[in-house]
């Protein structure tokens, strides 16, 4: 309710109302008929209506990073998306819910403490180190599984911990050149040998500039070092979005 009452953004879901009784707490939100996980499933949309919902959901998560809150949690089942009864790909409403485990930040960075940050499935590598420290970079990773979560319906890193989530992400972008990324300075052992690889997405971008500039991104959002990892900012300036109004 603290995060809800500060915000004021189009792609992030309000409090419409709150009523309070002897023995309980009411709470009123905007009702949608999806989250992402399972519109995405469900129905199959061009890529350029995909790239308009990731453009909103950027906006979402550049607002709030503005406003010094890391979400923590983005995916897409806390993603809710509303198109018309005709599927017009020019009205798309999209808000991101669930600040439960949200925080404030200073300077883009914050302490972890004992709450279980980020499912796993979008959990960035220094959080999968158990680095103390981390910032609002965590929302850019997870926001990027979460985008080819949508296109390839399947997720990008499904694994149950920690260590097998670190060495899958290895496997498939492959191990960092650089050994002297600060949350893998004290667990050098921990990394595994692979090739640098770019991620797969066997779907129809309708033609090779989407294609090209969505992967180019991706690779910017999926950046291991997290100093590396664009910003929010950064990624709606992307070449990507530049057709878009």
């Amino acid at each position: 309710i603290l995060f809800l009452n500060k915000f004021d953004n189009p792609n992030i879901i309000s409090i419409k109302n709150i009523k309070v009784n002897e023995t309980n707490t009411s709470i009123y939100f905007d009702l949608f008929p999806f989250d992402l996980h399972s519109f995405s499933y469900k129905n199959d949309f061009s890529f350029n209506f995909w790239k308009k919902c990731f453009k909103k959901i950027l906006e979402g998560v550049e607002y709030m990073h503005r406003m010094n809150v890391i979400h923590t949690d983005i995916k897409p089942g806390n993603i809710l998306i509303s198109v018309d009864e005709n599927k017009n790909e020019n009205d798309i409403q999209i808000k991101i819910i669930d600040f439960g485990s949200s925080m404030y930040s200073f300077n883009g960075e914050a302490d972890r403490n004992d709450i279980e940050l980020t499912t796993s499935w979008y959990r960035a590598p220094e959080l999968c180190m158990e680095h103390p420290v981390f910032s609002n970079k965590i929302d850019i990773w997870s926001t990027a599984c979460s985008f080819v979560q949508i296109l390839r319906k399947k997720p990008l890193f499904s694994k149950p911990c920690n260590v097998s989530i670190l060495f899958n992400i290895f496997e498939q972008l492959g191990t960092p050149e650089n050994t002297n990324i600060y949350f893998l300075k004290h667990k050098p052992d921990f990394v595994p040998k692979f090739d640098k690889k770019k991620v797969e997405i066997d779907f129809d971008f309708q033609n090779e500039n989407n294609k090209n500039n969505f992967h180019d991104l991706l690779s910017k959002m999926l950046e291991i070092d997290p100093k590396k990892r664009c910003s929010a900012l950064e990624a709606l300036e992307h070449s990507l979005f530049n057709d878009l109004i």
